[in-house]
């Protein structure tokens, strides 16, 4: 049984498009970007910190038709764009280790026990 399968559909994919209403932390575009492809979401919730608008890809605000057709049109019809978005993607995606979690939390105690002890 394939535990990955979804990696599959993302590395065949030249764009990954994400039209969440909400969404809390956006696996799914931290997945595609992972697998160097640039995503088109929603400027909603956790997508607009999982998504590096105009670097990584792009985030439409809200759900017309138009805008979610323009924004995946500038992706899949400049080659050399999507090139370096799905390679900016994969990179950015890089940033959500565990390690750096992890390290982020830690700094974000520490501040807060230096501002407490103020």
């Amino acid at each position: 049984m394939d535990r990955w399968p979804s990696i599959r559909w993302y590395c065949v994919s030249d764009v990954v498009a994400v039209p969440s209403y909400n969404e809390s932390f956006g696996l799914v575009a931290l997945e595609a970007q992972a697998c160097g492809r640039p995503v088109v979401a929603t400027d909603v919730g956790g997508l607009r910190h999982a998504v590096r608008d105009g670097y990584s890809g792009l985030l439409v605000k809200g759900h017309d038709e138009r805008e979610w057709a323009d924004a995946l049109a500038a992706i899949l019809d400049d080659h050399d764009e999507r090139i370096t978005m799905g390679s900016n993607a994969a990179a950015y995606a890089a940033t959500f280790s565990w390690d750096n979690t992890a390290a982020a939390t830690l700094q974000a105690y520490h501040r807060a026990l230096l501002t407490g002890l103020r």
